[in-house]
């Protein structure tokens, strides 16, 4: 079950872009105050009016909710202690959603339809989606309070919103805001949930659950996946030359290639530095490696947006260079998601991305997924509603079976959408990446991770 808040509607009058219209349902769980008040429960509701017609009654507006056909998950496993944490159910849990909705700025068309607004009114509405599909399966109920946490202090809205009375805190996105949140969490016992940001824990806390997989999750996973098809004699490090961040990461990813034992003791992978002068003017930058070195597995483990250039501009050369010789590149999102890496790089340099996410649009779940979003806001989801669908889809899950202390416990095998999970306790590492996330503490993180390719026609996912 379900419980919701009405809120005052905030708009009135001209309607605007449908988009904008589910987003303004979002910013009514804010309020102007963005504290949530009025809680009304709903048990089992199934059905209610579509989003476009909701309309203005006594200044309150009702959250919309859907039905659809639920897929039979597996067969769940026997609830078993995995430590000595207790399992603690409860009929009702209280779950404080932190989420940036811009509701100072909610009257401005601008906000509304900028980027961050979209992605997250879409992210929302899936965490709606999930909820109120869950009402069949589950059999705890759980009162969502949602709260802006755009633009103000954190410590004020921790305050106002009732979030000691939380079981669970969700978010918020914002880094620093973060790090206050899991302080609080730690303080009051409450589980802390980041779906957003990979972020060091301060002290060992277990209450802290973080779905984003950390850097060196990303590097194990390109390193195992890179050695796994290829003999490592033909795999190849490609960095910047006179580039000492670029000569750390190095050295720690050899570090890692020894502590996870991928290679016989005392060997490592070849390293070649290019010239980023070289990459962008000269008539040659990967020279003879193809001929004397006889090298055809290239790993490019850049992954900032500020490294864009350089992983663009060593993949132009490489599909120039390489000739008639055929080669697999390794890298991080990175590849995938810039701008200016196109389809032509994927095919001819056959590129290999690491991703946390990966929606296959030919899945029938995911395309009956569209189906019903589009239906009840006629709108296209992004994958950022994709995304909110299947956090909520795993909390609620592992919540109602294990109880508030769910990081502890075995996973329940269940279809998602773009992700799967993989929580487990993080241990001391003394591997050190510069991604402002903590590889220490006593912290839960999300170890899953997909490697993708292109196969001509789509992306795919490699088994």
């Amino acid at each position: 079950m379900i419980s919701v808040q009405n809120h005052q509607r905030l708009l009135s009058g001209s309607r605007l872009l449908v988009y904008c219209l589910f987003c303004c349902t979002f910013l009514m769980a804010c309020g102007s105050t963005n504290e949530i008040k009025n809680r009304s429960k709903t048990a089992n509701t199934k059905a209610t009016r579509p989003l476009s017609e909701i309309t203005k009654k006594n200044n309150k507006a009702k959250i919309d909710t859907v039905q659809w056909d639920i897929v039979d998950e597996n067969t769940s496993p026997p609830i078993t202690k995995s430590d000595d944490t207790p399992i603690s159910q409860k009929e009702e849990y209280n779950v404080t959603l932190f989420i940036p909705f811009s509701a100072n700025d909610f009257k401005t068309r601008k906000v509304l339809e900028s980027r961050n607004g979209e992605r997250f009114s879409n992210y929302y509405s899936g965490i709606m989606m999930a909820l109120e599909e869950s009402t069949d399966r589950i059999s705890s109920t759980f009162n969502i309070n949602v709260v802006d946490s755009k633009d103000q202090d954190i410590q004020s809205k921790l305050r106002t919103s009732n979030s000691k009375e939380a079981d669970i805190i969700i978010g918020p996105y914002d880094r620093d805001q973060l790090k206050e949140v899991i302080r609080f969490g730690k303080e009051n016992d409450i589980v802390v949930v980041s779906p957003w940001q990979s972020l060091r824990s301060d002290n060992i806390n277990p209450n802290y659950v973080q779905l984003r997989p950390n850097l060196k999750d990303y590097y194990a996973k390109m390193l195992s996946a890179s050695l796994k098809r290829n003999d490592p004699k033909d795999i190849m490090f490609l960095t910047r030359e006179g580039d000492k961040r670029d000569k750390k990461r190095l050295n720690s990813l050899q570090k890692m290639i020894k502590e996870l034992e991928l290679l016989p003791p005392g060997e490592s992978l070849a390293e070649l530095e290019l010239n980023v002068d070289s990459l962008s003017m000269g008539e040659s930058a990967y020279d003879s490696i193809f001929y004397d070195m006889n090298k055809s597995v290239f790993v490019i483990p850049n992954w900032s947006s500020k490294d864009e250039s350089f992983v663009y501009n060593a993949l132009r050369r490489l599909s120039v260079e390489r000739g008639l010789n055929n080669v697999e590149v390794y890298g991080m999102p990175i590849m995938l998601d810039s701008e200016r890496i196109d389809f032509d790089f994927f095919k001819t340099l056959n590129l290999h991305t690491v991703r946390w996410k990966f929606v296959d649009t030919k899945s029938y779940a995911v395309k009956s997924f569209r189906k019903k979003f589009l239906e009840k806001y006629q709108s296209i989801p992004t994958n950022d509603a994709l995304d909110g669908y299947d956090m909520m889809n795993y909390l609620v899950t592992h919540i109602d079976r294990y109880g508030k202390y769910f990081q502890h416990q075995p996973m329940i095998s269940q279809e998602y959408l773009q992700t799967d999970f993989n929580i487990v306790q993080e241990g001391d590492d003394t591997i050190e990446f510069s991604d402002n996330s903590d590889q220490s503490g006593r912290y839960f993180v999300n170890k899953h991770l997909d490697v993708v390719r292109f196969n001509g026609r789509s992306f795919e996912r490699i088994r």
